[in-house]
């Protein structure tokens, strides 16, 4: 199956449990396989506290989820991980975006 980055951006990202946590901003590829390596979340705003994430001054949380943490891409991008297990796969990073980084 074949998708276009622009019907991603904008699908709402619902997790195991069923909570949206935000929408897709963009897609980061990977330019020596040119796959979809990951994509940026915008977290909706009563979420980012219940991330542990710290809301920048106007504007929105940003986070980037690894394309292994994906388990459907249809009307919504599922993730494979309950909102409990995102949170605490988040790593504070120096910057205002959060990544994750386990696997």
């Amino acid at each position: 199956m074949e998708i276009s980055i622009k019907n991603i951006q904008k699908m709402q990202v619902i997790t195991t449990d069923g909570r949206k946590i935000g929408t897709v901003v963009r897609g980061e590829i990977d330019t020596v396989g040119w796959k979809i390596r990951s994509i940026t979340v915008a977290i909706k705003k009563e979420d980012t506290m219940g991330l542990g994430l710290t809301k920048p001054l106007l504007r929105t949380a940003l986070i980037d989820v690894s394309t292994s943490k994906i388990t459907n891409l249809s009307d919504y991008v599922t993730l494979n991980i309950s909102l409990e297990e995102l949170k605490t796969l988040l790593e504070p990073e120096t910057s205002k975006r959060q990544t994750l980084t386990k696997k």
